[in-house]
């Protein structure tokens, strides 16, 4: 009947420009939903791990890659609008830097500011390591998906991962010091540093 458009909220009847309506995408499986979540405060641990960072350091580098996390937490956030979930990220703003729902972030986010904030050296090793971790993350939270959009967001993330890994260990480098690699073997390490930057990681969107 004419009512069908009023059932869904008043700012699209509930259907993307797509035309997929909300009830008509298949849900994610809780283990989808779960990795979601997960990597929406990850990313929420970089940028703020790197605004810090900034602040005490003064390191353009960390203000660029700041920036870079802050399109990744949205990346992840439209997914969550996308399926009508719950954002485990209530506040975005300054008030929020260093607070996660998730208490393994939490305690990650302690150890690594224990130590990126003591020394300007430390910190960028410590970048490095925050985007291994990433990495790591979200190469397991694809490998536990079959959703093409989800999957696809990820594979934008691991690419930026990388781009931002790369970074630091050239800062490192440059700075005559050497990057210590926390879960990749020398190889793989020297393969993702020795590639060319990603300039396009958002692939066709």
């Amino acid at each position: 009947g004419m009512n069908t458009s009023t059932a869904g909220p008043a700012f699209g009847g509930g259907c993307g420009g797509n035309g997929i309506c909300k009830d008509q995408l298949d849900p994610p499986s809780s283990a989808e939903i779960e990795w979601l979540e997960y990597m929406r405060e990850e990313e929420k641990l970089a940028r703020d791990a790197y605004i810090l960072m900034n602040e005490e350091h003064g390191l353009l580098i960390f203000a660029n890659i700041a920036r870079s996390e802050q399109l990744h937490m949205d990346a992840v956030k439209s997914l969550f609008e996308k399926y009508d979930l719950i954002d485990p990220v209530e506040d975005e703003s300054p008030d929020s830097y260093g607070q996660f729902s998730n208490v393994i972030l939490d305690g990650l986010f302690e150890a690594f500011m224990d130590r990126g904030l003591t020394d300007l050296m430390v910190g960028l090793q410590v970048g490095g390591e925050i985007e291994e971790t990433d990495m790591r993350d979200i190469s397991t939270a694809i490998s536990e998906t079959s959703k093409e959009d989800i999957i696809s967001t990820y594979q934008n993330l691991l690419c930026g991962s990388a781009n931002h890994l790369r970074a630091f260990v050239k800062q490192i480098e440059i700075l005559g010091g050497e990057y210590q690699p926390l879960y990749l073997t020398e190889d793989e390490l020297a393969e993702i540093v020795g590639a060319p930057v990603a300039r396009k990681c958002e692939g066709n969107r």
